[in-house]
C-alpha cells in the first residue's frame, strides 16, 4: 500500500476497528488503541460485545 493511502485513511476523524476482544489483547485492541491515543475517534465492532474500553461497540460495520 502506498504512503499517500496509508495518508488518507488516517487522516479520516472517525475509524471503526473490527476485531476488537474484551479478553486480553490482540491485534485489533492494539490497533484501537494506538488510534484512539493519536486523537481519532475510533470506533470498536464485535458481535460478542456491548461495549468496549467505555464504548458502546457496534456488532458489524454496518450497523455504525
Amino acid at each position: 500500500m502506498s504512503n499517500s493511502k496509508i495518508d488518507a485513511f488516517l487522516s479520516q476523524e472517525r475509524i471503526a476497528v473490527a476485531g476488537v476482544s474484551r479478553s486480553g489483547e490482540s491485534v485489533a485492541n492494539a490497533i484501537y488503541r494506538r488510534l484512539k491515543n493519536s486523537g481519532h475517534t475510533v470506533i470498536p465492532v464485535n458481535p460478542n460485545a456491548e461495549t468496549f474500553d467505555d464504548q458502546p461497540c457496534y456488532p458489524e460495520v454496518k450497523s455504525i
